[in-house]
């Protein structure tokens, strides 16, 4: 970050923005440069701009305007949100870009490859980063440093139309969303499109941190569950040799998503079950056994 630093200044900051440092968990380095494109499918055609509608809609209800703040880092090298006052043109509270293919999804190259809803087969499908022509937008934000020396609001929805299928890649860091607060998000996002805002849910002020006191308190190691399996210093430090070793030895490896169906997963847990039936020594309820 100090060397990027050097490069690249960040955007001055505006007098009438609130300035509001970020929660302690969520400004974690193990954190902070965690970037994600969540994706959803839809069988059916959409129309964008009652989705950027509901998403107004939804910025305008309560704490859920904070969406739209900026993010800086200060001379501490913590991070900090920079809220404007209100959102307009010139600084919006969202970015919202569509692409639309006049053919169906299964006709395009990459959307062809994409899973499809209802196969029950075993799949290997491609490196998810080559679904990124398709999904992300060219100018989408990647890196951490893309929304610290930028104005950009910290949301990008990119939405993808098909003559019978709509794709929505959502575009954020970890600081503004982990899994289950984007599953709130949509969750509200829908209601507010369906003109359901009883059923938006509480968006908790980003100055208010629920978890300020989770490991403020100190207690005894031995109290540790896994205590007697923590690694030694020696055992740690071979752990990272090890570690270094399968890097450099397997530079080129690839990610794949691999499709088991359940029918798969239930023939496991039935053969799970019957060897833990014929060792009488292992006292197992099924109901502790989970996929």
């Amino acid at each position: 970050m100090v060397l990027s630093s050097i490069w690249r200044k960040q955007p001055k900051t505006v007098p009438t923005d609130k300035i509001i440092p970020l929660r302690a968990w969520d400004d974690a380095p193990f954190l902070r440069y965690l970037g994600f494109d969540f994706t959803m499918q839809f069988n059916d055609v959409l129309d964008p701009s009652k989705l950027q509608a509901g998403l107004v809609r939804l910025i305008d209800t309560g704490e859920w305007r904070q969406l739209g703040a900026r993010l800086r880092v200060n001379r501490s090298d913590h991070l900090e949100y920079h809220l404007p006052t209100c959102h307009d043109a010139s600084r919006p509270a969202f970015r919202f870009t569509t692409a639309e293919h006049r053919m169906g999804i299964a006709s395009h190259i990459l959307g062809s490859q994409l899973p499809r809803p209802g196969d029950d087969s075993t799949h290997l499908y491609p490196s998810p980063a080559e679904f990124a022509p398709l999904l992300r937008h060219p100018q989408s934000p990647r890196w951490l440093s893309d929304w610290m020396y930028s104005d950009i609001p910290q949301l990008h929805i990119h939405v993808v139309l098909f003559q019978d299928a709509t794709l929505i890649t959502i575009t954020h860091l970890h600081t503004l969303f982990d899994a289950m607060a984007r599953a709130e998000f949509i969750k509200a996002w829908a209601a507010a499109v369906g003109g359901r805002d009883q059923d938006i849910p509480r968006c908790i002020p980003i100055d208010q941190d629920p978890f300020a006191a989770v490991g403020s308190e100190k207690a005894a190691a031995k109290n540790y569950v896994y205590y007697e399996h923590l690694l030694s210093w020696p055992a740690m430090i071979l752990f990272f040799l090890r570690l270094l070793f399968e890097i450099l030895l397997y530079w080129k490896d690839e990610q794949h998503t691999f499709r088991i169906p359940g029918r798969c997963v239930d023939r496991m847990r039935e053969a799970t079950l019957a060897s833990l039936t014929d060792n009488r020594q292992v006292h197992t309820s099924p109901s502790a056994l989970r996929e």
